[in-house]
């Protein structure tokens, strides 16, 4: 599951990043509806970026969109608290595509740190291994 730094990366164009997603099967590899949702606000915010828009179109439409489910849900809630009661910061955001790569047992690509907190939730930074 990649995170929305992950999907910004690879419209960029970051080498780095491209030479490990070249690697996956590309029937593997998805994104939270959250993350298609960050994705589209960061578009709407940038009306004229045309090259961004089509860049990033292609990218997501190749992109399985896993949908939230009641189940997700129910996780995301025992998350957050859980990581409350820890004092450990994750925004709410983050905190929902944390708990959507959890219940469906995937590992998460990120090169946000803050991701590392959450226990048991598998993460990989493209960006530095």
């Amino acid at each position: 599951m990649f995170d929305t730094n992950t999907v910004s990366d690879i419209v960029r164009g970051d080498e780095i990043v491209l030479q490990h997603v070249e690697r996956l099967d590309p029937r593997q590899c998805c994104v939270s509806a959250v993350t298609a949702g960050e994705v589209a606000y960061g578009l709407a915010r940038r009306p004229d970026a045309t090259r961004l828009h089509r860049l990033t179109q292609i990218v997501m439409d190749r992109l399985e969109v896993l949908p939230w489910d009641s189940e997700t849900a129910h996780r995301y809630g025992r998350l957050r608290a859980s990581q409350e009661r820890q004092g450990l910061s994750l925004g709410p955001l983050d905190m929902m595509i944390a708990a959507h790569a959890l219940t469906c047992s995937l590992t998460l690509i990120t090169s946000d740190q803050a991701f590392t907190a959450v226990r048991g939730l598998d993460v990989r930074n493209f960006r530095g291994s």
